[in-house]
């Protein structure tokens, strides 16, 4: 697909500020594990957005719900593991 003028604006604006394009400030990675590229990452958003857009209103209850469990048990689970860390620092020491 190629890009739109709107994408290379956005685009200029990002690599002019110091960014690489082969990156995006989202965290947005691909199916194959590595980062999305910034105009990839750009139209991710975008389509994300209108899907949620499309949702009604049940979909919509539905799915924040359901995200937000989702993101107590992630939060859970780095706090574990942050606390693993933080007792293996505290008791391994550097010779």
């Amino acid at each position: 697909m190629a890009m739109t003028s709107e994408e290379r604006k956005e685009l200029h604006k990002w690599v002019a500020s110091g960014r690489s394009p082969y990156d995006n400030g989202d965290y947005i990675y691909g199916e194959n594990g590595w980062p999305m590229d910034f105009v990839s990452a750009m139209r991710f958003e975008a389509d994300q957005m209108e899907w949620f857009a499309s949702l009604s209103e049940e979909e919509n209850r539905h799915y924040r719900e359901n995200h937000n469990s989702m993101i107590q048990n992630w939060m859970s689970l780095y706090r574990c593991i942050q606390e693993s860390l933080m007792r293996e620092k505290n008791t391994f020491h550097f010779k």
